[in-house]
């Protein structure tokens, strides 16, 4: 049989399995969340008790998981919610009690409050000693780097309550880690001698802000799982 005749009869065999088959596209469908929180659509994301030693860290939970429920629900704004939480007089160190948790929902009209605690925050800066990094000019001379590392960890355990009969909906204990790495070169260029500490630059924590917003992230990312919808790739006929 000729090539002619054998592309052609390939090509009448695709077009009857494509009839057959009938004509399918492929579409981007949304999976509703795992939990639904009750049919809740509005939420206030009140504080996290900090138990660390970082000051800042719970308002960057508390920004970061509204921030991330905001992508499906209505989440009231944080003026709002401070400044109706202190028309009921609660505050940071105080465990609202139900009937709080329900005039708070009344008073900013949602369906959900989301509370909880940061239990734990570590970071560290780590450098290594000197290294070569590259030889040259025949191994003459070298660049020396110095290797830095700054981690972060944080966890939290979140509450979804609701704020119409003061139960809990959801919780969930959520932990993040984010790491970055920074490589300074030194100015010593002897492939035979280590440089002197003096040239030896002090670790630095200026990526920590980064490193920990990542962090925070990750664990905002783990408590929302189950609370945001999911999006997949479906088969469909045209």
């Amino acid at each position: 049989m000729s090539k002619g005749l054998t592309r052609l009869a390939l090509v009448s065999i695709l077009v009857v399995a494509a009839l057959l088959s009938g004509c399918f596209g492929r579409e981007r469908v949304m999976v509703p969340p795992k939990n639904d929180l009750g049919g809740a659509e509005s939420i206030a994301v009140i504080y996290f008790e900090n138990y660390t030693d970082q000051p800042n860290i719970s308002y960057d939970v508390e920004e970061k998981v509204a921030g991330k429920l905001r992508e499906y629900y209505y989440v009231a704004e944080r003026g709002e919610v401070e400044r109706a939480l202190a028309e009921l007089g609660l505050r940071r160190g105080l465990v609202p009690t139900r009937d709080e948790i329900l005039r708070l929902g009344r008073k900013l009209d949602v369906d959900a409050i989301v509370t909880g605690e940061v239990g734990f925050y570590f970071e560290e800066v780590v450098q290594n000693p000197p290294h070569i990094a590259r030889l040259y000019e025949e191994g003459t001379k070298a660049v020396w780097e110095v290797a830095q590392r700054t981690k972060t960890v944080v966890n939290f355990t979140g509450r979804v309550i609701d704020a119409r009969t003061g139960n809990i909906l959801y919780t969930r204990r959520a932990e993040g880690e984010s790491s970055e790495f920074r490589n300074t070169t030194l100015s010593w260029t002897s492939p035979h001698e280590a440089p002197s500490w003096v040239l030896i630059p002090s670790p630095s924590k200026m990526d920590i802000p980064n490193v920990r917003a990542r962090a925070v992230s990750h664990a905002a990312d783990q408590f929302t799982a189950d609370l945001l919808p999911t999006y997949q790739w479906v088969k469909i006929e045209e």
